[in-house]
């Protein structure tokens, strides 16, 4: 048996894209990603800019993997935002009952403003092709931001970004 687990899932890894292209790895690849693989993944979404390498580690073993085939739901319009999404392979597509629709490609994260507002589900995320996500409950995820001033910072950097960004910046001035 292997000494350092990390070391091993990250070698296996790396023999296996040194002997297959990365669309054929995809899709033979069965195991969950390595932890060295998530930390790499999850480094590319805004919310872990200024998140250490330690906690990138952290946050990848505190969520749970989830391989979800084309058309699964992740999260349907008008429930609880119980779950974060972190997509970290694949492509969803999110759907409100407006008919607004858009597509959401890896890296990247869903249903992280109704989880940060514990508000429904906005739309409905449907995988439109095989797709892997880190998953972690919203209680999960506000412990970890609430233990960790980085990715504190990293959601506020986000929501500072978005396109609310500017309403929130209005200076409202009181009298006395």
């Amino acid at each position: 048996p292997a000494k350092d687990w990390w070391v091993f899932e990250a070698a296996s890894w790396a023999l296996a894209a040194q002997r297959m292209p990365p669309e054929r790895r995809r899709v033979l690849w069965q195991e969950p990603l390595p932890a060295v693989e998530l930390a790499d993944r999850l480094r590319r979404i805004r919310l872990f800019d200024f998140v250490s390498v330690d906690e990138l580690f952290r946050v990848a073993s505190l969520g749970r993997q989830v391989r979800h085939e084309t058309g699964r739901t992740l999260c349907q319009e008008g429930q609880a935002a119980e779950t974060l999404h972190f997509v970290l392979d694949g492509r969803v597509t999110l759907q409100s009952g407006k008919g607004r629709r858009t597509e959401v490609a890896a890296p990247d994260v869903i249903s992280f403003e109704d989880v940060l507002e514990g508000h429904p589900v906005r739309a409905t995320a449907v995988a439109l092709e095989p797709t892997i996500t880190l998953t972690m409950t919203t209680e999960e995820f506000l412990t970890l931001v609430s233990e960790n001033v980085e990715i504190a910072q990293g959601i506020f950097r986000l929501l500072l970004e978005t396109r609310c960004a500017p309403a929130w910046r209005t200076v409202v001035h009181g009298e006395l």
